[in-house]
């Protein structure tokens, strides 16, 4: 190797559009929040849990909202947040629903497996992908909303199938993103091929 360089600023790319709200966004001048677009994926700090930003918290100042994978809303202190890179979601992968407005803004911060493409009717054709929604209970059917691939944020990772090392399986909190909240493997699908024949 002739050639190196070090970065003078490490970090963060700050210019990510899918974590970065600056004023041109409509964010207020000195606003704690700034960086986070509402649904953005964050690490707790300590436990490593991803949470979707739901906004600051009432009242207390330094406080957001944000929400699990189990669904619940829950206040934390911003310093407990970290906001992870995001890329834009394909079809297949689980992703983020992310600065939703209106009817669909409840979605936001909930992680949905992303399916068929679509296209979002409005005042100019949108594209947009049939997510399926976690549900929050087991026992009830999952949601699915068409959403603007705009509105979808993906945490990068490991292409589909690519070899992980050791440090990789055990540190990556999204290397095995369809665990159950338990720790358990999914469940397999039926093989009806094999149910027919018997």
């Amino acid at each position: 190797m002739r050639h190196a360089a070090l970065r003078k600023s490490p970090g963060y790319d700050l210019s990510d559009p899918w974590l970065v709200k600056g004023p041109a966004d409509g964010a207020a001048a000195g606003d704690p929040f700034l960086r986070l677009v509402v649904g953005a994926p964050c690490q707790m700090v300590g436990t490593g849990e991803i949470v979707g930003y739901l906004g600051p918290g009432q009242g207390t100042s330094g406080e957001c909202r944000v929400r699990p994978r189990t669904g619940n809303i829950i206040t934390c202190p911003r310093s407990s947040l970290l906001p992870l890179p995001t890329r834009q979601a394909c079809q297949g992968e689980w992703a983020m629903a992310t600065n939703l407005s209106g009817p669909q803004a409840y979605l936001n911060g909930q992680r949905g497996m992303c399916g068929l493409a679509g296209t979002v009717e409005g005042t100019e054709r949108i594209s947009g992908m049939w997510v399926m929604f976690e549900a929050a209970d087991s026992t009830q059917a999952p949601h699915m909303a068409l959403i603007a691939e705009t509105n979808l944020a993906a945490l990068p990772g490991p292409g589909a199938g690519a070899a992980l090392t050791p440090w990789e399986s055990r540190s990556l909190p999204f290397t095995n993103s369809l665990a159950t909240a338990s720790g358990d493997a999914p469940p397999a699908l039926v093989d009806e091929g094999a149910l027919e024949k018997q």
